[in-house]
C-alpha cells in the first residue's frame, strides 16, 4: 500500500498501556516506594546525575493512494531512542530547582557536573556505543537531556560504580528519574479529548550502600488540558501540557504517601 503524507501537523494518538513502576524489597514483596528515613535525612548534597522522559509518538495521517482514503500511517516502530527536546531539557532544571526547594538539598549546578573529569568517563562508559538498554515502547519515544545520563546508566555502572561517582563529584547522594507521559481521557465511540499526564520515578544512592536509599516509582502529576481529540492532537501542546504535569509531580517528591 502506497501512501503520501499530506500533513505533519495531523496527528493519530497512539495506544498506550498502563504504567506500573515497582522494585523488590528485601523480603520479596513488591513495592512502588521504599525509603530509608535515616539515610535520607543526611543528605545534605546531591547531584541530579541522570533523567530521561518517555512519552507518546503520534501516528501521521497520509493518503492511500489506492483506496484514495486518509488514513493512519505508524509513525513510531518499535520506539524512539535518546531523542532531544527543549521541553525535557525544561523538566530537568525544575526538577533540579525542586529538589532545593522542596527537600533544602544543595543541588551541584549542571555545568559542573557535566565538566567533572568523573562524570564524563561515567558519561562515555554508560551512554555512547551499545548498552544494555530497554528500548521504549513502540509509539513511544525516549528523550534524554544533553550531556546527562539517562535512567539505566545508574544500574548498568554497579555500585562500585556510583561510589567512584559521589566521590568523584563530592556530594553526599545522586539522583536519578524518569518522567512518563501518559495520555487520558473518556472516549465514546473511540472519539475524546487526550490529556496529558505525568508519573515520576526516582532512586537516591548514597556511597556504600548497594540500593538507593530512596525510591518512588508512582509520583503523579495533574492531567493537564486537552491537547486535542482523539486522531487529532497537538505534539507541541503534549510538551507543555506534560511539563506542566511533571512540575507538578515534582511539587510532591517531600510529601509522605502511602
Amino acid at each position: 500500500m502506497v501512501k503520501k503524507r499530506i500533513n505533519k501537523s495531523l496527528k493519530i494518538i497512539p495506544q498506550s498501556g498502563l504504567i506500573a513502576l515497582f522494585t523488590l524489597s528485601s523480603c520479596g514483596t513488591f513495592k512502588v516506594r521504599n525509603k530509608d528515613n535515616a539515610q535520607v535525612s543526611s543528605i545534605k548534597t546531591v547531584a541530579l546525575v541522570g533523567m530521561d522522559v518517555v512519552e507518546p509518538v503520534p501516528k501521521e495521517l497520509g493518503l492511500n493512494l489506492g483506496s484514495g482514503k486518509v488514513e493512519a500511517d505508524s509513525a513510531g516502530g518499535i520506539g524512539k531512542f535518546q531523542q532531544k527536546s527543549s521541553h525535557v531539557e525544561a523538566m530537568y532544571q525544575e526538577l533540579h530547582r525542586a529538589l532545593g526547594l522542596r527537600l533544602k538539598w544543595k543541588v551541584l549546578p549542571k555545568q559542573s557536573m557535566i565538566n567533572n573529569a568523573g562524570y564524563k568517563a561515567a558519561y562515555t562508559k554508560t551512554m555512547k556505543g551499545w548498552q544494555n538498554k530497554m528500548p521504549p515502547g513502540q509509539n513511544q519515544a525516549q528523550y534524554v537531556v544533553e550531556d546527562v545520563l539517562d535512567y539505566d546508566a545508574l544500574r548498568i555502572m554497579g555500585q562500585d560504580g556510583r561510589d567512584k561517582l559521589i566521590s568523584d563529584l563530592g556530594v553526599n547522594a545522586i539522583m536519578v528519574a524518569k518522567v512518563y507521559i501518559t495520555l487520558g481521557g473518556t472516549s465514546i465511540m473511540g472519539f475524546g479529548p487526550r490529556h496529558p499526564k505525568s508519573t515520576l520515578t526516582f532512586q537516591v544512592y548514597k556511597k556504600g550502600i548497594e540500593a538507593p536509599v530512596w525510591f518512588d516509582g508512582n509520583v503523579e502529576g495533574k492531567e493537564g488540558d486537552s491537547v486535542g481529540a482523539t486522531g487529532l492532537w497537538s505534539v507541541e501542546k503534549l510538551h507543555k501540557e506534560g511539563l506542566d504535569s511533571a512540575i507538578d509531580a515534582f511539587s510532591k517528591i517531600a510529601q509522605e504517601r502511602k
